[in-house]
């Protein structure tokens, strides 16, 4: 099989397959308990939370990590939680019109069930929030900014670092981002951030393993209640192992992508130039400031999930917009967004890259990708 929608999912890494079952076998007390065996798991756990922060860049001085189930459950947590917990401050959210579903849909709710006011920024054509926007669009009523920082269909990168000078001139109005595409694969400075969410299972981890990241002066109304589990933000009895090993899986992603960069590169390259070469079938969405992970474009005359589904047929496995939304056959909103061209929106192709994938399984894609588009009937 050539697997090509790591945007979607990554295979799990052999050596957190084995470091977790180990952990499942071994460190299977509840951390809350009194006894050695319960205080062992404890230790290993917040020793992960102080690897994460130091491989981010952080200490845990001004910075706290909540583990959760993954980047959805991370937003949720923090968008509600913060805006409940500090709607005395103002009533307003500002986000981008390429977020995703996990950032829109809560603050979607939060409008409509709690009268919060949220403002949808724009996206150039080059899939990215002009800082001049959000100048325009934030005030004193402004109680979060959330953009993130790496589009998970077109592998655009938003500048934080312009964003967060903005936000910082509102001194009551905190900035999140979701960074779940950004792990490993561009250079971010975490401390700009608020408050940032992630999962593991885009880094060669495991599903239902994620955190939220954020300054310890933040306070949050919990989504959910019972126990005295990540400072009260998240209650209920954790998965220890799947916490303690996210630390590895984040040290490892940080390690190999390092090094698989160049070749990821020039996979990017390769498609890129046939897409070029190829107008007459396919028009690169994707922009020049983007990850090399993710590659996306539209077809012009097919349908995107004939053309993936011919592409599965051959073993060959590619995403046709967000995994969030592909069986919906929903249009593309961020491509929407973009070029406002439904046609365009409506057959998206989006290949992305992981570790463990190499150049010749492009050579392979790329030949069953024309023969598709040139013996599949136009629609």
């Amino acid at each position: 099989m050539i697997y090509f929608d790591n945007a979607a999912s990554t295979p799990v890494h052999p050596e957190i397959i084995d470091i977790y079952t180990k952990l499942l076998s071994q460190s299977y007390a509840n951390q809350g308990s009194a006894h050695k065996e319960g205080l062992e798991v404890n230790r290993l756990v917040n020793k992960s939370k102080q690897n994460i922060l130091e491989l981010l860049g952080l200490d845990d001085q001004g910075y706290q990590v909540v583990f959760t189930s993954g980047a959805t459950e991370a937003n949720n947590l923090f968008l509600k939680g913060a805006a409940l917990n500090y709607r005395n401050r103002g009533n307003k959210i500002i986000i981008s019109a390429g977020e995703h579903p996990s950032v829109l849909k809560p603050l979607l709710r939060l409008q409509k069930d709690y009268d919060f006011k949220l403002e949808i920024l724009p996206l150039n054509e080059q899939g990215i929030v002009e800082p001049l926007d959000l100048a325009k669009a934030i005030d004193e009523k402004t109680i979060i900014v959330s953009i993130m920082a790496v589009n998970n269909q077109t592998g655009a990168i938003n500048k934080l670092d312009e964003l967060a000078k903005i936000v910082k001139k509102f001194p009551k109005c905190l900035f999140h981002s979701d960074v779940t595409q950004a792990v490993a694969k561009t250079k971010i400075d975490y401390a700009l951030l608020d408050a940032f969410s992630f999962s593991a299972h885009k880094i060669n981890g495991l599903k239902g393993s994620g955190a939220l990241i954020l300054k310890k002066s933040i306070s949050l109304i919990p989504l959910q209640e019972g126990g005295v589990y990540e400072y009260g933000f998240r209650d209920g009895t954790p998965d220890s192992p799947k916490n303690i090993v996210l630390a590895k899986t984040i040290k490892l992603a940080f390690d190999n992508y390092k090094n698989k960069l160049v070749d990821i590169e020039k996979m990017h390259d390769k498609i890129t130039a046939f897409i070029i070469s190829n107008p007459q079938f396919v028009v690169l969405n994707s922009p020049k400031l983007s990850v090399a992970h993710i590659i996306n474009f539209s077809l012009l005359n097919h349908r995107a999930s004939i053309i993936a589904n011919g592409l599965s047929s051959k073993n060959i496995m590619v995403g046709t917009s967000s995994a969030c939304s592909s069986k919906l056959h929903e249009n593309s909103h961020v491509i929407m967004a973009m070029f406002n061209d439904e046609k365009r929106a409506s057959n998206v192709i989006r290949i992305s890259f992981g570790y463990f994938n190499h150049s010749e399984e492009v050579d392979v894609m790329l030949k069953e990708l024309e023969i598709l588009l040139r013996k599949t009937k136009y629609e």
